[in-house]
């Protein structure tokens, strides 16, 4: 399997019920400055979000990478569906759709940090109560049949 570099996808965000708009984050941030995931932390600095995901995502440094933040109520599944691969194959199929799905199991309220490229995975920003449990499950699609690949 060749899963890696899709910097062009589109991803479509189900289960989310915050999605990050603030103008704030348009001034500029360096990569290494992790003060909004600080802040959302550590000291609950409120930012401007949405309800429904909006038509252009905000990405924002995380980690030297560029991830939108939407926020997941405790103990609801999300879902963040890729399409527009190009770069990517399973076999001789070439890999359509990338979709992770997301479960908190413990109940507490996730922010999760959504890569443009569903390659680099997606990271999780918990709590400051301590630990969260999360499962993930990738399914990858071919383009033909649409039909999930077993990996």
């Amino acid at each position: 399997m060749n899963f890696s570099h899709e910097p062009d996808t589109k991803v479509k965000i189900t289960g989310a019920d915050r999605f990050l708009v603030d103008e704030r984050l348009n001034k500029g941030v360096s990569p290494q400055d992790n003060t909004i995931e600080y802040n959302l932390v550590h000291n609950k600095e409120n930012y401007k979000y949405v309800a429904t995901q909006p038509d252009n995502l905000q990405y924002i440094p995380y980690n030297a990478a560029a991830g939108t933040l939407v926020r997941v109520n405790g103990g609801k599944k999300a879902s963040f569906e890729y399409t527009g691969l190009k770069n990517s194959y399973y076999g001789t199929s070439r890999i359509a759709k990338a979709v992770y799905d997301v479960n908190t199991t413990d109940g507490a309220d996730i922010y999760y940090v959504v890569e443009k490229d569903p390659t680099n995975g997606i990271y999780v920003i918990g709590p400051s109560t301590g630990k969260t449990s999360v499962d993930v499950t990738l399914k990858l699609y071919d383009e033909k049949k649409a039909r999930q690949l077993s990996m």
